[in-house]
């Protein structure tokens, strides 16, 4: 499979890689291109699907340690620039949004616990009923 010929092609129908566009959503479409695509090249939609997620995924990883290399003094030299494709996948940059890591599940325990006070007025609810707390 021709790589450069095939990130040509997906390039050319943007509702195959741009958010931002109308009919990105839209299946129908998306698969009508795949299906062009497929024709064009001569191999089947489902090899061409992957083939392409391989490609878009190393390209996200590339343009990531390429943006690690920057920060570091070291590297003068652009990491990514070494790839092979990585100048012909320079139009998906613009649509690829980095995520930074969370983990909410995550609790530091070197975090003090605070006790909460309660002032020292009684605490009721709506129809005047005690809590049991008392000054």
């Amino acid at each position: 499979m021709d790589t450069e010929i095939l990130i040509k092609l997906v390039r050319e129908r943007k509702c195959l890689w741009d958010k931002r566009e109308p009919h990105y959503h839209c299946r129908d479409i998306q698969r009508t291109h795949w299906k062009e695509i497929s024709k064009i090249m001569k191999i089947g939609v489902d090899v061409i699907k992957k083939r392409w997620r391989n490609i878009r995924d190393t390209f996200r990883k590339v343009c990531k340690k390429s943006v690690q290399s920057r920060s570091s003094d070291a590297a003068d030299e652009v990491f990514g620039s070494k790839w092979p494709y990585f100048t012909n996948l320079l139009f998906l940059k613009g649509v690829m949004t980095t995520r930074t890591p969370s983990n909410n599940t995550q609790v530091n325990i070197d975090v003090p616990f605070h006790k909460v006070e309660i002032e020292e007025e009684e605490v009721q609810d709506d129809e005047g009923d005690n809590f049991g707390i008392s000054p």
